[in-house]
């Protein structure tokens, strides 16, 4: 009886070391400073049955993948973007487009093409080892299917000098169309040239740049060619007939499908259909896309043909400009002290 009373001594003992060893255990400080009693042991259990941490986990990985993935974008938005510039400004050293001093005003119509342009232009004047100044101009038809407002904020958040021209197109080319028959679109053109004249002449800017890239020209070489007989197309840079702006074309070497391409990429506010009443007509240029679009398919060299061949027709007015800019040098060494 004594030896049994002696061992259930020695077990009771034995049990109470075992829970003041698992009571030290629980309240002893862990490394990182934080008490893991049995409450919080109990806690953390339940919170992982319940996938708290995997959410918590889970969520950390989402917001890595998604700073990754706008890494990612803005890198391909710069190189597209350089590629861009690349083109450009070969274009732009072959028909000595810019030059130092020069103030460009940008024809920015909302479409993808002067958009982009805008952009290039704007890292262009990073880059360039001249100094020019750069801003952008609309024309507002005042249409009610033509809306300015996102473009005037995207300008202002980019710090672009932005020039907003309100004027009652439409209505002035219905008069006036009744009367000679013209297209509405080669009126709506001229319209907005003008206008676009006015507006930089009145702000101070001798450069006016339009976003016409090289499947415009193509299109224009077709179908001059066609139904004219001539071997024209619009010129990468040139005098007005005023002999006070100079027009140019930085993107006469560029793809329409770079700059679309560019454009998504960069998300850049594009105005869908600027010209309400052009894609009511039946228009040959679309004919001719789509002609083009099919020999390329047969020949994916055609536009880089088409483009060697323009080459030459597109320096018209070399002698007016080297003239224009003989005259502008004189002046400023008359006016030197």
């Amino acid at each position: 009886q004594t030896a049994t009373q002696e061992a259930t001594s020695q077990s009771s003992a034995r049990k109470k070391n075992k829970v003041s060893a698992s009571n030290k255990s629980n309240g002893k400080k862990r490394s990182n400073g934080q008490r893991h009693d049995a409450v919080t042991a109990t806690a953390a259990v339940t919170a992982k049955r319940n996938g708290q941490g995997g959410d918590a986990k889970r969520l950390s990985v989402t917001n890595n993948n998604s700073k990754s993935s706008k890494k990612s974008r803005q890198k391909k938005i710069q190189n597209k973007l350089k590629k861009l510039c690349g083109t450009v400004g070969r274009a732009i050293s072959d028909f000595d487009m810019i030059r130092e001093g020069d103030s460009v005003l940008v024809g920015v119509s909302g479409g993808k093409d002067s958009l982009t342009l805008l952009d290039i232009l704007l890292q262009k004047q990073k880059k360039a080892p001249i100094n020019f100044r750069v801003a952008a101009c609309t024309v507002d038809p005042q249409a009610p299917e033509y809306d300015p407002s996102p473009l005037v904020d995207y300008m202002k958040k980019k710090g672009v000098t932005y020039f907003v021209e309100s004027r009652n197109i439409m209505e002035t080319a219905k008069t006036i169309l009744d009367a000679n028959r013209d297209s509405i679109c080669s009126f709506c053109s001229r319209m907005r040239r003008g206008i676009l004249y006015n507006c930089a002449r009145r702000e101070g800017y001798n450069v006016l740049a339009l976003g016409q890239h090289l499947d415009d020209l193509a299109e224009s070489f077709v179908m001059s060619a066609f139904h004219n007989g001539l071997l024209r197309t619009m010129k990468g840079h040139y005098l007005n007939d005023k002999g006070d702006i100079r027009i140019i074309r930085p993107l006469a070497y560029v793809r329409e499908r770079a700059l679309r391409e560019y454009a998504v990429l960069a998300s850049l506010p594009v105005i869908d259909e600027n010209c309400p009443a052009c894609f009511e007509a039946p228009k040959e240029r679309k004919r001719v896309k789509l002609m083009l679009a099919s020999q390329e398919h047969v020949h994916p060299n055609v536009f880089s043909c088409l483009l060697r061949a323009m080459q030459p027709i597109m320096h018209g007015q070399l002698e007016q400009l080297q003239a224009h800019r003989s005259k502008k040098k004189q002046q400023r060494r008359a006016a030197a002290p």
